[in-house]
C-alpha cells in the first residue's frame, strides 16, 4: 500500500508505533493516462484542476469525519449537521452537489429539506444524492419522487463515493452542453 510503519521507544518508558498510509485516488477517480482527464477528475496523487463545491448534510460525526477525510483536496466540502443549517448554507452559496442524509435526528428530515432546496433559485437541477442506509428499491424510488437525483447506500466505500461523484459530474457536464 506504500505506507510506513515505525517504532520508537526505550526500556521502561514505553513504545510508540506509527502507521502511515498515503491517501491517493484509485482508478475509479482517474482516467487512463492516455485519455484526456475531465476537469473534476484527478490523476492519482494530484489535486483536481477544478474543485467542485459539495455540501454534506449529515448529523453523524463519524460519517462526517469519514467523508471529510476522503474528499479533502479533491472537493471543497461544507458540512451541515441539520436540515435547517443546510437551508441556510444553500441560500448563502451555490453548491455543485449536495450529499443528503435522509434520517436526520432533529427537525426536518432530508426529504423535506430536499423539497425546500429545490425551490431555491439555482437548485432546481443541482444533483442531490441521498446518502442513507435506506436501500430497498421502493425507498430509492420514493427518494427520487421527493427531489433527490441519485442514491448512495450506507455504508459506502471510498471507491463508491468517488464513482458516484464522478458519474454525477459527468451527467452535469453533458446536460450543460
Amino acid at each position: 500500500m506504500g505506507g510506513k510503519i515505525s517504532v520508537t521507544g526505550a526500556l521502561g518508558e514505553g513504545t510508540e508505533f506509527t502507521v502511515e498510509f498515503p491517501l491517493t485516488h484509485t482508478s475509479c477517480c482517474a482516467k487512463k493516462q492516455n485519455e484526456k482527464t475531465a476537469p473534476h477528475q484527478v490523476l492519482p496523487g494530484k489535486p483536481a484542476v477544478t474543485l467542485h463545491k459539495v455540501l454534506y448534510v449529515e448529523d453523524d460525526s463519524i460519517a462526517v469525519t469519514f467523508v471529510s477525510t476522503l474528499l479533502k483536496g479533491f472537493y471543497l466540502l461544507d458540512i451541515a449537521v441539520s436540515a435547517e443549517e443546510a437551508l441556510l448554507k444553500v441560500r448563502e452559496k451555490q453548491y455543485d452537489i449536495i450529499l443528503m442524509d435522509i434520517n436526520l435526528k432533529h427537525g426536518m428530515n432530508g426529504l423535506q429539506a430536499t423539497q425546500i432546496i429545490r425551490t431555491i433559485p439555482g437548485y432546481k437541477n443541482t444533483p442531490i444524492i441521498a446518502c442513507t442506509a435506506y436501500a430497498m428499491e421502493n425507498e430509492k424510488e420514493d427518494f427520487l419522487t421527493h427531489g433527490l437525483s441519485h442514491h448512495l447506500s450506507k455504508p459506502f466505500t471510498r471507491q463508491e463515493l468517488f464513482s458516484e461523484l464522478s458519474m454525477v459530474m459527468q451527467l452535469q457536464r453533458k446536460q450543460a452542453n
